[in-house]
């Protein structure tokens, strides 16, 4: 098989696997227009992640920082990067489109907040 630069894996083994934090940071960014007096930011960055042990996997997303009442969250935004491709049961390839749908799902379930908030607070703090 030649060297296409993926890591190939099921659903399953993906979801049994580890990622660890390697990096996020902020979207160097302006204000957005408001009414006088007043200034609104929109808060962006990225967080990468890798796997725990064995071939490299990486995944990469853009967030966006929200906040409601003394709390702060953190969504996925856009599509995820990643050198993953996704492969049915059958150790067939399910395409990139539908491995992005499924990563998204992935990420959506994945508690990665913390983590990043963590970095983010470290490094800009």
């Amino acid at each position: 098989m030649p060297d296409t630069g993926y890591i190939y894996l099921t659903v399953d083994e993906l979801c049994a696997g580890a990622l660890v934090h390697l990096i996020s940071g902020v979207d160097a960014q302006g204000t957005l227009a408001t009414a006088p007096g007043a200034v609104a930011t929109q808060i962006t960055g990225y967080t990468e992640w890798v796997s725990a042990g064995g071939r490299l996997l990486t995944i990469g997303w853009d967030w966006q920082m929200t906040a409601a009442g003394d709390s702060v969250h953190l969504h996925r935004i856009g599509a995820p990067s990643s050198n993953l491709m996704l492969q049915s049961r059958a150790r067939r390839d399910l395409g990139h489109i539908r491995t992005v749908e499924l990563l998204k799902q992935y990420l959506d379930g994945f508690n990665w907040q913390p983590a990043t908030l963590g970095h983010i607070a470290a490094r800009y703090g």
